[in-house]
C-alpha cells in the first residue's frame, strides 16, 4: 500500500514521459518527413544516424550550444537534423547523395524545427489534465522542472498546461527567487540529478526551505528523477507508468541504489498514473 505524504506545498513536474510523450518516436518523425521528401530511408537507418548525431552535438555543443555560440535551440536541431540525413552516415543500397543533402535537407529539418517546436509532435497523457486540475483545485502550487531546452515551454502551452503551471519564457530564463517559473537545464546549466538544479527549481518556486517536507518532486526516471531529489532533500515518487518493469542500470560510476531498505522506499513511492499523485497528496 502507498504511504500517503503529509503536507505538500509545491509539486514539481517532470516534462517527457511523465506530461507528454513524442506520438511515435523522434527518429520515426524524422524518417517518415525525409520519405516524404524523397529519401529513400528506413526508420533503422534513421534511428542509428540520428543517435550518432545526438551524441556527437551533445559533445561538441553542450547544452544546446548556450556556450558554444550556437543562437538557440533550434539551431542546435537543425545540426542534429541535417548530421541525421548526412551522406556519409547513409551509403548503398538506400544512399543520400551530395546533391540530396544538399537539396532536400535544409527543407526537412526546418519542417522537423517547427514540428517539435509544437503540439503536433507530441501527445499529453490523459490522467495529466484531469489530475492537476484537482491538485490546482486543492490550493497546491505546480512547476515545471525538467531536463530541457525552451521549447517545451512552447509545447506545453498548446496543450493548455499554462492554466496549472507557469511556463512564462522569462521567468524561465531570469532567476527570482519565489517568483515562480520554470525551471529547465539550458537555462540552469546543470540538469538532473545535479542536486542544484532542483534546488534552483524550489527557489524559484517558493521561500521555504529545501529539505524537509512540503515539496515533492514526479518523474518517469528512477535515478535521475527520483533519487535525484531524494539525494536533493526533496520527496520523490516515481511515475512509472509501463507497470512493473526492471529497474533501468545506474550509470557506470555511480553507487547502486539496491538495498532492501532503498527497494522498499522506492516501492512506496511508485505510481501509475497521475491520478495516484492526487491520492497520495491530498
Amino acid at each position: 500500500m502507498l504511504r500517503p505524504f503529509g503536507s505538500i506545498r509545491l509539486i514539481l513536474f517532470d516534462a517527457f514521459d511523465t506530461l507528454v510523450q513524442p506520438v511515435t518516436p523522434p527518429f520515426q518523425q524524422y524518417a517518415e518527413e525525409a520519405r516524404k521528401a524523397g529519401l529513400g530511408l528506413s526508420d533503422e537507418n534513421v534511428a542509428k544516424a540520428f543517435k550518432q548525431a545526438f551524441r556527437s552535438l551533445s559533445t561538441s555543443h553542450p547544452n544546446y550550444g548556450l556556450d558554444t555560440g550556437l543562437t538557440s535551440p533550434d539551431e542546435w536541431w537543425r545540426l542534429v537534423i541535417s548530421e541525421t540525413f548526412d551522406p556519409s552516415h547513409h551509403p548503398p543500397p538506400h544512399p543520400v547523395t551530395q546533391s540530396q543533402f544538399e537539396r532536400l535537407v535544409p527543407g526537412i529539418a526546418n519542417r522537423l524545427v517547427r514540428r517539435f517546436g509544437t503540439r503536433y509532435a507530441y501527445r499529453l497523457f490523459p490522467d495529466v489534465a484531469p489530475a492537476l486540475t484537482l491538485l490546482s483545485r486543492r490550493g497546491i502550487k505546480m512547476a515545471l522542472a525538467t531536463n530541457s531546452d525552451s521549447r517545451i515551454l512552447q509545447v506545453l502551452s498548446e496543450f493548455n498546461m499554462d492554466r496549472f503551471i507557469d511556463l512564462d519564457y522569462q521567468h524561465a530564463k531570469y532567476h527570482h527567487r519565489g517568483g515562480g517559473g520554470p525551471t529547465l537545464s539550458y537555462f540552469q546549466r546543470c540538469q538532473k540529478p545535479d542536486p542544484r538544479f532542483f534546488h534552483a527549481a524550489v527557489q524559484r518556486n517558493s521561500n521555504g526551505p529545501i529539505e524537509g517536507q512540503g515539496v515533492l518532486y514526479v518523474g518517469d526516471q528512477v535515478f535521475e528523477d527520483f533519487w535525484g531529489a531524494k539525494d536533493a532533500g526533496l520527496e520523490a515518487v516515481w511515475l512509472d507508468r509501463q507497470g512493473e518493469r526492471h529497474q533501468p542500470p545506474m550509470p557506470a560510476g555511480d553507487q547502486a541504489r539496491g538495498t532492501p531498505e532503498e527497494l522498499e522506499t522506492l516501492r512506496q513511492r511508485t505510481i501509475h498514473d497521475l491520478v495516484q499523485l492526487v491520492e497520495l497528496v491530498t
